[in-house]
């Protein structure tokens, strides 16, 4: 029997795999909390060598924030693709990581 899968925060993030090779990996935020969300995501980008795990259904505000800088880039609510792009191109731009801030409030 399949074990279900439970979403706490109805964020979901998705891994796009490598060019020509898609992935499809999703994580949830679910009930062990935002941190083992993060954690089992760069486990799956460590192993695997994936690096693009992007949003399905970012909510209006999630801020990508620069791992060493004050870059961001926040979420206006309405076109993903768009918000994606952005932060792939600050990424190759600045040649640096950008990271989600997700606190749960």
């Amino acid at each position: 029997m399949s074990k279900k899968k439970r979403t706490i925060v109805g964020l979901v993030f998705r891994c796009e795999g490598k060019p020509g090779k898609p992935c499809g990996k999703e994580f949830r935020i679910g009930s062990k909390g935002v941190d083992a969300c993060l954690i089992r995501a760069r486990k799956h980008a460590f192993d695997k060598g994936h690096l693009n795990i992007v949003p399905v259904n970012p909510p209006k505000g999630l801020t990508y924030k620069a791992q060493d800088g004050d870059i961001k880039v926040v979420f206006d609510g309405k076109d993903v693709k768009a918000f994606i792009d952005k932060v792939k191109a600050l990424v190759k731009e600045h040649c640096c990581s950008f990271i989600p801030q997700l606190k749960l409030s």
